[in-house]
């Protein structure tokens, strides 16, 4: 299990709670569990570069600079620039003579040294009457640096309360009542070029989960393996995600000359519970902030890297043909789930990219294809290389499609890997994120699109139009809150 949360965060940090943006929220924020996180650290957030992300650390520092000129701690500033200023020219004046031995220069001298010193702690009176005035008013300690939590050397984890401040037209949505952790990139920039500039939101779920497609490979001596599409790794208690590692390419090179046939072996692929949620969100939030969305289904993307992987094989054309079967279902599945969700959201500024939207597909090819050579370090993973480069492009696609130069991707948090290549790819657009937790599958032992295929709740499984429809609409029925033991996103 990859399970964590904000409280063991911080405690492996060395980070006191008192002294985080973290401070106010209760324990359903605190303990939420928090799936395939990535790199975690805690930053200082008292200086401008992250500050901006947080209202209420703008709010604090606010409130000090009036408080600040309440106590006219700038007057004592002055004072002692003045009083430095004083005792290094005297320094400078009195260079290579022995002060000491002169009475009148000693006190002059040692007169500048106590002035200083009784402004020093004048101020430290001053500083100690404001920390104590800030941490009663906002609950926080100021005495030291703050510091909050940052994912994959990008993204920091906020509240949805900071989020809603610079979002307000989410208030009206169930997102006011959540409160779990979310993380943010960039929000304040978006936000103030939201009237000047071009902008849209782009964002979509990965269309497969783990444990839930496999190769059946079948040999000359009749023996079968089942291998997952999207680990790389064998069926079994080893087969997790491991973003660096990918075994399938290899057991097919090696393995080229004894492989008779490939087949297609699902457990159970449709749209889950937690694909159904990411769908929601990003609709919804599209529809309050009134701005064009794309949504990128990344079936382009495993088209390329499942190609290029049965390419050494003399029954690669079939299997290709399997493989294309399986992703136009699944997209096409993933389709009527968007337009259920949108018969509820009513968007009307939305289009979805995949790889059968002629008109998108072809601008999209276009535009990764330019892009091929500047990405050509993105991963050391040559197999998926193309597949990557996609995923890096899903983020842009407002720009490709529509000229955006503002764009908000909204996703889970592992995407936010592909989002820092897409900066890197295309620094003229400004790129701001908004990222969501995992949804735990029904035990908690991993994330609903990590976890195994028997601890997922899909969509057919448990839902036909209507009941789905009501679900959104009013929360979980009590047929699944008995399932599932977390706090519902829709609550």
């Amino acid at each position: 299990m990859i399970c964590t949360s904000v409280g063991e965060i911080l405690i492996e940090n060395g980070t006191v709670i008192t002294k985080t943006p973290y401070v106010n929220m209760d324990s359903s924020f605190i303990n939420y569990p928090l799936h395939y996180l990535g790199l975690t650290n805690t930053v200082k957030i008292n200086n401008r570069k992250y500050s901006h992300e947080f209202p209420i650390i703008e709010g604090i520092m606010e409130r000090a600079k009036n408080l600040e000129k309440q106590y006219k701690i700038e007057n004592i500033d002055e004072k002692l620039r003045q009083c430095n200023k004083n005792i290094k020219e005297f320094r400078k004046e009195y260079r290579g003579v022995r002060i000491d031995l002169n009475e009148q220069l000693r006190n002059e001298y040692y007169n500048l040294v106590r002035i200083k010193k009784n402004l020093r702690t004048q101020r430290e009176k001053v500083e100690k009457i404001l920390f104590e005035q800030i941490n009663n008013e906002f609950n926080i300690d100021i005495s030291q640096e703050l510091k909050c939590i940052k994912v994959r050397r990008i993204a920091l984890c906020n509240t949805v309360e900071n989020i809603l401040n610079y979002l307000p037209d989410l208030r009206a949505t169930y997102l006011a009542k959540a409160s779990f952790p979310m993380f943010s990139y960039n929000l304040k920039k978006f936000t103030s070029l939201m009237k000047d500039k071009k902008s849209a939101i782009e964002g979509g779920p990965c269309i497969i989960g783990v444990d839930e497609v496999f190769f059946r490979i079948i040999y000359k001596s009749g023996q079968r393996r089942y291998f997952d599409i999207m680990t790389g790794f064998e069926d079994g208690p080893k087969n997790v995600y491991e973003p660096r590692r990918y075994n399938l390419a290899n057991i097919i090179k090696t393995d080229q000359e004894d492989i008779v046939d490939i087949k297609i072996y699902e457990k159970h692929c449709s749209p889950t519970l937690h694909s159904a949620i990411e769908l929601f969100r990003i609709m919804l939030i599209a529809k309050k902030l009134d701005l064009p969305l794309i949504i990128g289904l990344p079936d382009e993307g495993y088209r390329k890297y499942l190609s290029i992987i049965v390419n050494p094989l003399r029954i690669a054309n079939q299997v290709e043909k399997e493989i294309n079967n399986l992703l136009d279902r699944v997209v096409d599945e993933f389709l009527k789930l968007i337009d259920t969700i949108n018969k509820i959201v009513d968007l009307e500024k939305f289009e979805v990219l995949h790889s059968r939207n002629t008109n998108l597909i072809k601008v999209f090819r276009q535009k990764t294809s330019e892009v091929a050579f500047s990405a050509r370090k993105i991963t050391d993973i040559q197999i998926k290389k193309e597949a990557i480069i996609d995923f890096s492009c899903l983020p842009a696609v407002p720009n490709f499609i529509n000229g955006a130069t503002n764009i908000l991707e909204i996703n889970n948090i592992t995407e936010l890997e592909s989002l820092k290549a897409t900066i890197k790819l295309f620094p003229e657009i400004n790129f701001s994120a908004l990222a969501f937790p995992f949804i735990p599958d029904i035990h908690n032992y991993s994330s609903m699109y990590h976890g195994k295929e028997a601890d997922k709740i899909f969509i057919d499984e448990q839902y036909d139009t209507k009941l789905f429809s009501d679900q959104i609409l009013n929360g979980l029925d009590d047929n699944i809150v008995n399932q599932v033991p977390w706090q519902s996103p829709f609550f």
